[in-house]
């Protein structure tokens, strides 16, 4: 399978999104949604806003990497996963750029 977005619901039934790579790892993952109109608006908006610009860099606490991505007025639309280094992001960045933008959307909800 390619780079997708899959629509998923959690255990108190709110929608969110996954970005996940085409071996089925997660490289970005959205916020809670209260339905998934709201969970397809924000993949919608991640779409647009998915450029290094908009994916702000951080490390935590314990030296792991990840990203932020941001929409134009600073809100949170997702965050990828921890790596161990800032190599490792910055290929995933590189690959959620790349790929992202025309990605399919896959409801899992139905499942």
């Amino acid at each position: 399978m390619t780079t997708r977005f899959e629509l998923v619901a959690d255990d108190r039934g709110r929608i969110s999104y996954c970005l996940v790579d085409n071996t089925g790892n997660v490289l970005l993952q959205g916020l809670p949604c209260r339905g998934k109109i709201d969970a397809q608006t924000e993949v919608l908006h991640t779409r647009k806003a998915l450029d290094s610009e908009h994916l702000v860099p951080h490390q935590d606490g314990e030296g792991m990497h990840f990203v932020v991505l941001k929409d134009d007025e600073g809100n949170v639309l997702g965050r990828s996963p921890h790596v161990a280094s800032s190599h490792e992001l910055g290929a995933m960045v590189n690959e959620i750029c790349a790929a992202g933008p025309r990605a399919a959307m896959i409801d899992q909800t139905r499942r």
